[in-house]
């Protein structure tokens, strides 16, 4: 997948519980010269009424060189927990400094952005969340025509397996248009708009 400098990408979906819209998830990917700039705002609320049963919200900064993930910052509040992780590549490895701790990733190490269709060929992600490193094994379920931008699209569907358990579907040139996964015994869907 080849990107021209100064191209703009924006993946902006709702997200339904049940195929109840509970917020937006969105990913605005900024590209100069070698470098992507990337941008995950996520707000979520889950209600009954009146009541406000659940709240989440993430921010996270990547910048990418190259097609290798150079630095990430991450703020999340999880219902009330809040997690932040920062990252760095220093040469011989992408140092990860969390609430969780302190770990050393691999300069490879793609995190759980999903805007890069690549992240289907990594064993193990960078959790942006927590800042932990999990391994994932990813299945190619094959095209499937689904609904993106309000009209019908092929996009080839994968889905991981292992400590990350979501569906993923990447359309022919390679654009994120499709996610899913289980949460609470519900099912949490992102339509892209």
């Amino acid at each position: 997948m080849a990107f021209a400098s100064g191209q703009k990408d924006v993946y902006s979906f709702r997200v339904l519980r049940d195929g109840s819209d509970i917020g937006t998830h969105r990913v605005t990917v900024d590209r100069l010269g070698a470098d992507a700039f990337v941008t995950v705002e996520i707000d979520l609320e889950v209600g009954f009424g009146p009541f406000v049963l659940y709240e989440y919200t993430h921010r996270n900064q990547e910048l990418w060189r190259d097609g290798r993930l150079i630095s990430l910052t991450s703020d999340t509040d999880d219902d009330g927990t809040a997690h932040q992780v920062a990252a760095r590549a220093n040469g011989t490895s992408l140092e990860v400094v969390s609430t969780n701790g302190t770990v050393a990733a691999p300069t490879s190490m793609m995190s759980t952005s999903y805007w890069d269709p690549r992240i289907v060929t990594q064993s193990q992600l960078l959790d942006s969340q927590s800042g932990a490193l999990i391994d994932v094994t990813w299945s190619d379920l094959g095209e499937e025509e689904i609904t993106a931008s309000g009209r019908p699209v092929k996009a080839r569907k994968f889905q991981a397996s292992g400590d990350l358990t979501v569906t993923l579907w990447y359309d022919a040139d390679g654009s994120w248009s499709k996610f899913s996964f289980p949460y609470g015994g519900s099912t949490i869907e992102y339509v892209l708009e």
